[in-house]
């Protein structure tokens, strides 16, 4: 999950811009959720596919940067600082993950955030790597 928020903009200014942004995503095989001024981007991957996580970083990567270039058009912010990545899974998948999960996104590297805190946290849920909702 990928997670770009604060634009600047008030929700409902804000959905008039960001319809674009599903077309953009589209063609990378990236499925997206809006949440008014918050955006979540979602690929499923298997733990021990470093191929499959290389092609879905690059697509990720890819994305951002279009998005990015879209928002600066139209005059909109995208704050990489504030963009989330969390990977989420049964504890046994986890732990058999077999690379390095980093997401470049401008000059800002994402590792996955700690779940701790607000990190991770989604329309008021604080997720967590396990999906077990221990942080409720």
């Amino acid at each position: 999950v990928v997670s770009t928020q604060s634009t600047g903009l008030g929700p409902i200014l804000f959905l008039l811009y960001i319809e674009a942004v599903q077309d953009i995503v589209e063609p990378y095989g990236l499925r997206i959720k809006l949440y008014a001024d918050d955006s979540q981007l979602y690929v499923s991957l298997v733990p021990t596919d470093s191929t499959g996580w290389s092609e879905a970083k690059a697509n990720i990567e890819e994305c951002l940067a279009k998005v990015k270039r879209w928002m600066v058009r139209q005059w909109l912010k995208c704050n990489e600082a504030k963009t989330e990545f969390i990977m989420l899974g049964k504890r046994s998948s986890q732990s058999k993950v077999s690379f390095n999960p980093v997401i470049n996104f401008g000059e800002t590297e994402i590792v996955p955030c700690e779940c701790s805190g607000t990190d991770g946290k989604t329309l008021g849920i604080l997720l967590d790597h396990n999906l077990d909702m221990e942080r409720q």
